[in-house]
């Protein structure tokens, strides 16, 4: 599921807390909360997008990729559940 997203001046606000808390987490931390928003899916709540955003810029910063994307359609979307391998992220083999 995706959900389109146009920001406002409030999300940003909002967007910048979440990616405060998600410094301090580890990797790990990450990954698991990352991997308990995929499996409830995409809700089309807009605080689920901003917290969605927020912690897609950390796997940016610390992996230089995401398991959350945003399609040129501003579509924000979920790749599914993935795992820590040797401090790199990848999609979990069923």
């Amino acid at each position: 599921m995706e959900y389109v997203f146009i920001s406002s001046k409030e999300d940003l606000e909002s967007i910048k807390e979440y990616e405060k808390f998600f410094q301090n987490k580890s990797n790990l931390e990450l990954v698991n909360s990352y991997n308990r928003e995929a499996k409830s899916g995409i809700v089309g709540v807009r605080q689920q997008i901003r917290y969605l955003l927020a912690l897609r810029n950390e796997f940016l910063k610390r992996f230089n990729e995401s398991p959350i994307y945003v399609s040129d359609q501003y579509a924000v979307g979920l790749t599914g559940i993935i795992e820590l391998v040797n401090n790199q992220i990848r999609i979990k083999q069923q």
